[in-house]
């Protein structure tokens, strides 16, 4: 009894002190020189207990871009100075130590060509913080500064857009995780019709930063938003540019509905999948959060296809089937009435979906 009584009490202890941690994320960070001016960060950091109390122990660690999206990012060595001007951290870290009610301030040199990335923060106790980015001509004097909180990492989230009257909007992404991102960028108009849309893969550690227009080159002024989405979480943040790019604004992310992927299951079988094709063996798959077919090709997703077993569309009229093609099960979109394979096609940004004559294979 006492041992089992111990084991309850080591069990709490360890949920106690894995709850009191904290890790948090600026998904974006500025330092150097850029089309002549220089970019600074400030980072702000705080114990929230009551003064005198738990001491938070805990470091910020800065990782870069990798240009090429789909590798790991590499570490981002800066130099900071704390509130007292005073040289701090080494390599691409800042170790601290803040007392209940403490504060800490760190800014970045701006010294060097321009560099771009994010930041991790991490703590043994509940801290919180926030950042600004500055922007400096090269006498030294602010041109403009914004506020930027800090971040999680969800798997769904939006940004706003507005890119009337010449202004742009930066995003910035990153991939905290230890493997690969499959990364939907979806941009939406003030009605939710979708404009444009791409996918990225983004390597573990690595950071993403575009402006809207190189993302979607040829996408109409808009507002609305963009949306990201991806199995693995991610932090994002977004700044508006004025036409001159001087006077900006920071966009944080809102949370939205994730994707729910229907799973179809054979009746026969085992076997399950998300995976549906096509005559030609492309896939789509079905949310049932927002009762829409997925074009797996480049994510965007198209509204009235609910999923009600293994059938689709409020007057069912498609129907997963299954079937086996080089020795591996699958599932296939069929038409109910004829049951053959349909092909699908997105053409102008609209999915067609044309009968065939082709019957579901090994079914």
């Amino acid at each position: 009894m006492k041992s089992v009584v111990l084991i309850l009490l080591w069990i709490v202890t360890a949920t106690v002190i894995c709850s009191a941690q904290t890790m948090f994320y600026y998904p974006h960070i500025a330092n150097g020189v850029l089309g002549g001016v220089i970019w600074k960060t400030t980072i702000f950091v705080t114990n929230p207990a009551a003064m005198g109390t738990g001491l938070a122990s805990g470091s910020i660690t800065f990782m870069r871009d990798n240009p090429v999206l789909s590798e790991a990012g590499t570490p981002l060595n800066l130099t900071f100075t704390d509130e007292t001007g005073q040289p701090t951290g080494s390599g691409n870290t800042i170790p601290f130590q803040i007392a209940g009610a403490q504060t800490r301030k760190f800014t970045s040199s701006g010294a060097g060509a321009y560099a771009g990335g994010f930041a991790i923060v991490s703590s043994n106790a509940p801290i919180s913080g926030t950042a600004i980015f500055s922007e400096f001509d090269t006498a030294g004097r602010l041109i403009g500064e914004a506020g930027v909180p800090s971040g999680n990492a969800v798997s769904s989230q939006a940004i706003f857009v507005d890119t009337q009257g010449g202004y742009n909007v930066g995003v910035a992404y990153t991939n905290p995780g230890a493997a690969g991102a499959n990364v939907t960028l979806r941009l939406l108009n003030s009605s939710a019709v979708e404009v444009m849309s791409t996918v990225q893969t983004l390597g573990p550690s690595n950071h993403a930063a575009a402006f809207v227009s190189q993302l979607f080159p040829g996408a109409p002024e808009l507002v609305g938003t963009l949306q990201i989405s991806s199995q693995t979480p991610l932090s994002a943040i977004a700044l508006r540019l004025d036409p001159t790019l001087s006077v900006f604004t920071t966009l944080p992310p809102v949370t939205v509905a994730s994707r729910v992927l229907a799973v179809f299951r054979d009746p026969a079988s085992a076997f399950s999948t998300s995976d549906v094709r096509d005559v030609q063996e492309q896939i789509v798959r079905f949310d049932t959060v927002t009762n829409s077919l997925i074009w797996a090709a480049d994510g965007r997703s198209f509204p009235g296809y609910p999923v009600d077993g293994n059938f689709i569309q409020s007057d069912r009229a498609f129907q997963v089937r299954f079937g086996t093609k080089d020795g591996e099960r699958r599932a296939y979109f069929t038409e109910t009435a004829t049951a053959t394979i349909c092909d699908i096609e997105v053409s102008g940004g609209q999915l067609v979906i044309s009968p065939t004559n082709v019957t579901v294979p090994g079914g």
